[in-house]
């Protein structure tokens, strides 16, 4: 009888929970006609069987059975009835490419895809019509010199613009869409689109110079790495998961950088010619945080073409020396993201209200349609009338103003009634004390919490997160010196870590890589008496292990957005989830920990008029203010979707301070230093802004203004680690306490003299934004522009 179906040769295991599977070899068959696979061992005996599959399964895509997870890993038999058409294209492709097709090397495109189709696909699979990130390498095949005529250059501009003019239209998709499926599916999309983008244009960039040296491509902003070594390498624990002698690379670097130029997830673009010719050139990732003692970096290889290119150019298994790499764009976030897609979205009980916030609150509100799970008041029933008392009590006590209480008493009545909606918006304008209330809400929650005021049934903790450390050290901070509220756990880098929190850092590691950690701490040359104190108690609880159960008996947690991915956290469960500058990050990233933690109650504070995310491939909304792509915030789709944020209308931060220095000096103050910014590596940088800032600033210290009073904020990254490093080396200890910072990692802070470096004015850039401008503004007492 004629075999009229597709047959594999996959990987199986049984653990369908576990992260770290045993995986087994096996086969599997597939049907189309009744859509139906059977799954075999490796002696053929049938073990399992799914129906209802809806396509043909992809290679390297994970398919659940009963009992069984299955990795397809090659096509070793396949129908003739069966996918005529592809075999046709690919025949006519084979033709193209005959040059290489005896190696089975692709042709990679000179193209990328304008637009993401889609509804080309409802199954969670990337669209066929969407390039693979190893398709870009081809851009990166430069002429010897920059093109001089101008339909050449005209070409390239074209192209560049081609990426920013279709892009993903996200808000038309799920304002008023609740299917889950094509949530997931949009937002991978369009990460995946940024990542393309932003390789095309590190390609363009690259060709559009001459052939330079090593140092010279780096002034350029590329990281360019020559006489490098490419080392076929398969670890033990790979042995189950790679088939086909697919392998890990050791790249060995000639010339390394700092450690810290260096990430997990760093995107490295591997070629054996310095034209990175397509068919000699593949895309690999890095497996850890940076090379190893030999200047060694494990990467591996992305795509299925990278993965064939990789081996046919190792054939040998021996090293290949004069090897040419780029380490392009780090991806450890989008990675994190795409992760908590797949694996979380489902998990909290807010998920319809992300979704479509206003139907969703039509159906609840009809008992007869729609029934909320998981949505049981959070207070004691039978204390209610108590905690009113003790809320009012709060208010009073510290003088919260009408918009401010309007805030406690709306998430409050969501806490106690679950027809109220989980979700409370707060748009504070800058300086309306934001964070001090988020301090007061959660004092409150705690304090309600000992009184025996929340529901005993619930396992009641708080989560409170935000884009960057500094937003959340500032919340514990505030909690630490006006409540005295020290029952929290901070989890996060230890080096990113404010030093008076670090007595309060979970304790992540196994071994002694925290303590390792905090010990080149204390070899920084910019400690203050009291943070060299911070630090050295912090080795000493970790050295009694004091830290390693804090998450589980902590009533709070504090972590960044990204941080809340540590497999420390794994299996904690957090009813409320509050989210500072809500308005400043990508809705995707917003979701890691709404989750994560299967949320149940949120409270998003931000201000959307200023600060917005860091997108880079958004210029095609430009002209087009309503329809947004990733930079469309959660916090601002829910405004739109009639959840009305409360507005925090009173401000407090800008006022002159006649105290603080003589009513002679002026509160704003522009200096012409009479310089142009220069490029450095990927940044600008201005030297005399910087020696002016510093000479000015220590005269500043010297007349007795307290360093913890004085920031310094500047447009461009370079320029604040120059301006730092010319601090390092000033003793004094009023310098040490000095801020120094992006205005994007200033945004939430507050000081009473603010120096700003804009380092070159000869283009807008960053400073033409009205976002940024306003958080320039926002920040001070007493500004001066440089």
């Amino acid at each position: 009888m004629e075999f009229n179906g597709i047959k594999y040769e996959i990987l199986y295991s049984n653990q369908l929970t576990k992260k770290n599977k045993t995986w087994k070899d096996g086969y599997m068959t597939y049907f189309q006609k009744g859509n139906r696979a059977y799954l075999y061992d490796e002696n053929n005996k049938k073990i399992d069987s799914l129906y209802g599959i809806r396509s043909n399964p992809e290679l390297d895509e994970e398919i659940k059975f009963d009992k069984h997870v299955v990795l397809p890993q090659t096509i070793i038999q396949d129908a003739p009835n069966i996918n005529n058409s592809i075999k046709q294209n690919n025949e006519t492709n084979n033709k193209k490419d005959s040059e290489i097709s005896s190696k089975k090397i692709p042709i990679l495109r000179k193209t990328i895809s304008k637009r993401i189709n889609i509804n080309n696909n409802n199954n969670n699979k990337m669209s066929s019509k969407t390039r693979s990130i190893s398709q870009l390498l081809s851009l990166f095949n430069p002429s010897k010199t920059v093109p001089q005529d101008n339909e050449n250059n005209n070409e390239i501009k074209e192209s560049e613009s081609i990426e920013f003019q279709d892009s993903i239209d996200i808000d038309d998709d799920i304002l008023f869409n609740t299917n889950v499926s094509e949530y997931q599916l949009l937002f991978r999309k369009a990460i995946i689109e940024s990542i393309q983008i932003e390789l095309t244009k590190l390609s363009m960039k690259y060709r559009s110079l001459p052939f330079l040296n090593e140092p010279s491509y780096r002034s350029n902003g590329i990281n360019y790495y020559s006489e490098c070594i490419l080392t076929r390498f398969q670890p033990v624990f790979l042995k189950y998961k790679k088939k086909n002698n697919n392998c890990n690379y050791l790249l060995t670097l000639a010339r390394k950088e700092k450690s810290s130029s260096y990430s997990k997830d760093d995107i490295w673009v591997i070629s054996l010619n310095k034209n990175f010719e397509k068919n000699t050139t593949f895309l690999a990732k890095s497996v850890f945080y940076g090379p190893n003692g030999n200047s060694a970096v494990e990467v591996e290889p992305i795509s299925k073409d990278d993965i064939e290119i990789s081996k046919y150019l190792t054939n040998s298994k021996k090293p290949i020396f004069n090897v040419f790499a780029i380490r392009a764009i780090n991806i450890n976030t989008e990675e994190i993201i795409l992760s908590n897609l797949k694996s979380n979205i489902t998990k909290s009980s807010v998920l319809p209200y992300l979704l479509n916030y206003s139907n969703t609150m039509r159906k609840k509100n009809d008992k007869t349609r729609f029934n909320s799970p998981h949505m049981a008041s959070l207070i004691n029933e039978k204390k209610i009338s108590e905690l009113d008392e003790f809320l009012d009590d709060i208010i009073i006590q510290y003088k919260l103003n009408e918009d401010q209480e309007a805030v406690l008493r709306t998430f409050i009545e969501s806490l106690k009634i679950p027809s109220k909606s989980p979700i409370t918006l707060v748009h504070g304008v800058f300086g309306a004390g934001k964070s001090l209330l988020i301090s007061i809400i959660i004092f409150f929650l705690y304090r309600s919490y000992i009184s025996g005021f929340i529901n005993p049934k619930i396992n009641f903790k708080i989560l409170v997160s935000s884009m960057t450390n500094v937003a959340v050290d500032r919340i514990l901070l505030y909690l630490m010196e006006k409540f005295d509220f020290k029952n929290f756990v901070r989890v996060g880098s230890l080096k990113k870590i404010a030093k008076p929190l670090l007595p309060y850092a979970a304790q992540i590691s196994k071994g002694n890589e925290d303590i390792d950690e905090l010990n080149s701490l204390l070899k920084c040359d910019d400690l203050s008496p009291k943070e060299i104190k911070y630090i050295q108690e912090t080795i000493k609880k970790f050295k009694k292990n004091e830290n390693r159960n804090n998450i589980k008996h902590s009533f709070l947690i504090a972590t960044t957005c990204i941080a809340s991915s540590f497999e420390i956290l794994d299996h904690t469960k957090v009813p409320i989830v509050i989210l500072d500058e809500c308005s400043q990050f990508i809705e995707p990233l917003s979701l890691l920990p709404i989750c994560r933690f299967q949320s149940e109650k949120l409270l998003l504070v931000g201000d959307p008029k200023q600060l917005s995310p860091t997108i880079t491939t958004n210029s095609a909304y430009e002209k087009d203010p309503v329809n947004k792509g990733l930079d469309r915030t959660l916090f601002e789709r829910l405004a739109l979707s009639q959840c009305t944020p409360i507005l925090l209308r009173t401000q407090y931060r800008v006022k002159i301070k006649g105290e603080l220095l003589s009513d002679k000096f002026p509160i704003l103050c522009f200096v012409d230093v009479n310089s142009v910014g220069k490029s450095q590596f990927s940044s600008f940088v201005n030297k005399l802004e910087a020696d002016f800032i510093v000479k000015s600033i220590e005269k500043l210290v010297e007349f007795g203004v307290n360093g913890e009073d004085i920031g310094v904020i500047s447009l461009y990254k370079g320029q604040a680690d120059l301006i730092k490093s010319r601090f390092a080396a000033n003793p004094a200890d009023q310098i040490k306490t000095i801020q120094v910072s992006t205005v994007d990692a200033f945004q939430g802070a507050e000081k009473s003299i603010i120096f700003l470096s804009i380092v070159k004015s000869n283009s807008s850039e960053f400073i033409d934004s009205d976002r940024r401008v306003n958080l320039i503004y926002s920040i001070y007492y007493l500004l001066i522009f440089l």
